[in-house]
């Protein structure tokens, strides 16, 4: 926006000496003028020069200024600019109405003050130069937010990669050396601190997800009984490590509801966690799980309840806001934390159309967190099997499968490579895009595990090669980056590639997705995969 000496304003005004009034009396005041003598220019002169105020008359030749203001308000180049309507004969309030209904932010009728004409551009000057300024803050934010996205992306990825080599490492000495002996529990130590250390970093890219609303739930029906068991099962360990007592009381039946179940996991762990983080060593922690069919739609409430510090009353609102953390106790700045496992909870119930609630009687009382799903109704029921249920298996012997593995990290494609061989798998190494190719040309693999970040010839580049080219026999590619967002498993699919997993993979499931991979020698590719097609999201070109 300009100063008030530097300010443009566009003078739409047939009659010659009203529009010279106008414009000496602008002129004297420090402001610049341009004029049109009717409305066609007018609207011609505002998409060209961008005035900061237009003034127009509502008689004119050819438009009236009531279709000049619509036409400036429809067009995204003008809709912003404040508009003045004036008019010596069109004086009633229907006429007024009308104008402002079109778009005017003002209607003054002639003859008129000159201070009173000068101070209401200023005044409409003013709201103009905040609402630019408003936009330009949004602007920057919006930016800022896109480098900070991008940031944790790349952070994400750079942790992952050396997660792998470290995650992988600890499962193969876990397979290497008889249970029991200390290398043993060393390696399942390492392996414990790797996970914890990839859930940090899950949880800091999905709490950016889901602000964005860029979160998908893949939603099955579940039983939300099972997935309290099981989240009490993967957090015994620090439970134990940290002296305290978990107890779990569930009803027998099952609590069926429509959810994700990696994420109402994701929910549990994170509640349970969040009541060790503040609970000293000896105390307890009470889940509990119940039915409630008031007001006609079953729920499921879920608490989980602890003996810890407790919650002071002024910051029981505030302790689902991201980055929050609990002050003055050095019980809790020696937990640690982020202050986002709480925000990813409140964030998720949400999405599960759920609520969430924290309940303390204050500081050395302990507290209680409080989780509302919906469950299914007893129509639903019996609608069918449960989605997602696996499928049996057919019993029969799994032969082993030739892989390639292409990755620049040669410490985590080490050790990947050994993993896959203990699991009788042939597995050769390539560490650069263009020799990766000329690998997978030259032999004839049932799979590629292939790395985004590749040099010479990058993981998108080398799938949509290897889909390009007329192999006699085409491997299934599967992704396997420290790029783990949604967008980035679409762009790999996208490329080509039939699977992505994020680093550090499991080996459990990627051991699964090769025992899936057709044999070369018995199951040519299906010619549906020849260009990656049958894969791709509906979005690719």
């Amino acid at each position: 926006m300009n100063d008030r000496s530097r300010a443009l304003i566009l003078n739409i005004d047939d009659t010659d000496a009203s529009r010279y009034l106008i414009s000496r009396i602008l002129n004297s005041h420090g402001y610049a003028v341009i004029e049109a003598l009717n409305g066609l220019d007018g609207i011609s002169l505002a998409e060209e020069r961008q005035p900061d105020l237009i003034i127009t008359d509502v008689k004119l030749p050819d438009l009236d200024g009531f279709e000049v203001c619509r036409a400036l308000r429809s067009n995204p180049e003008t809709k912003g600019i404040p508009i003045v309507m004036t008019s010596a004969m069109f004086t009633t309030s229907g006429k007024k109405g009308l104008g402002i209904e079109s778009g005017a932010n003002a209607y003054v009728t002639q003859p008129f003050e000159p201070l009173e004409m000068l101070a209401l551009i200023q005044s409409l000057l003013r709201i103009r130069l905040h609402e630019r300024e408003a936009q330009e803050r949004a602007e920057q934010l919006l930016a800022a937010d896109r480098r900070k996205d991008e940031f944790l992306a790349m952070l994400g990825h750079e942790l992952r990669n050396p997660l792998s080599a470290v995650l992988t490492g600890a499962q193969l000495l876990s397979l290497c050396v008889p249970p029991g002996e200390r290398a043993s529990k060393i390696a399942g130590t390492i392996e414990r601190q790797a996970r914890h250390l990839t859930r940090l970093v899950d949880d800091l890219l999905d709490v950016s997800r889901i602000t964005q609303g860029k979160i998908e739930l893949l939603k099955e029906r579940i039983d939300l009984a099972k997935s309290i068991d099981q989240a009490a099962q993967t957090m015994r360990p620090m439970i134990l490590k940290n002296r305290q007592e978990l107890t779990v009381m569930v009803s027998g039946r099952p609590l069926w509801m429509h959810g994700d179940a990696t994420r109402i996991e994701q929910v549990l762990c994170n509640l349970i966690t969040n009541a060790s983080k503040y609970t000293p060593a000896g105390g307890k922690i009470v889940v509990t799980a119940r039915l409630d069919e008031g007001q006609g739609k079953p729920r499921a409430v879920v608490s989980v309840r602890d003996t810890g510090i407790g919650i002071a009353p002024e910051h029981l609102a505030s302790i689902f806001d991201l980055f929050f953390q609990v002050d003055g106790e050095n019980l809790a700045r020696s937990a640690g934390g982020l202050g986002i496992g709480l925000t990813m909870v409140s964030r998720l119930v949400a999405l599960h159309q759920g609520s969430v609630r924290a309940l303390s009687d204050g500081p050395g009382t302990g507290s209680e967190l409080v989780v509302e799903l919906p469950l299914l109704s007893a129509d639903n029921l019996h609608a069918g099997p449960v989605d997602g249920a696996a499928a049996p298996t057919n019993g029969h012997h799994v032969r082993r499968r030739r892989v390639m593995l292409v990755d620049d990290n040669v410490d985590a494609c080490t050790l990947m490579q050994a993993a896959l061989q203990i699991a009788g798998h042939q597995v050769d190494m390539a560490h650069d895009g263009e020799s990766g190719l000329r690998a997978i040309h030259a032999g004839s693999y049932d799979a590629a595990v292939i790395d985004i970040g590749l040099p010479l010839l990058d993981g998108f580049a080398l799938a949509r090669a290897v889909r390009s080219t007329p192999l006699r026999t085409r491997p299934y590619l599967i992704a396997l980056t420290g790029y783990g967002r949604p967008e980035d498993r679409e762009r790999a699919l996208c490329a080509g590639f039939d699977e992505h997993l994020s680093k550090p993979a499991d080996i459990d499931r990627l051991q699964s997705m090769l025992r899936a991979v057709p044999l070369q020698e018995h199951h040519p590719h299906p010619p549906a995969h020849t260009d990656g097609a049958a894969d791709r999201p509906s979005s690719c070109p």
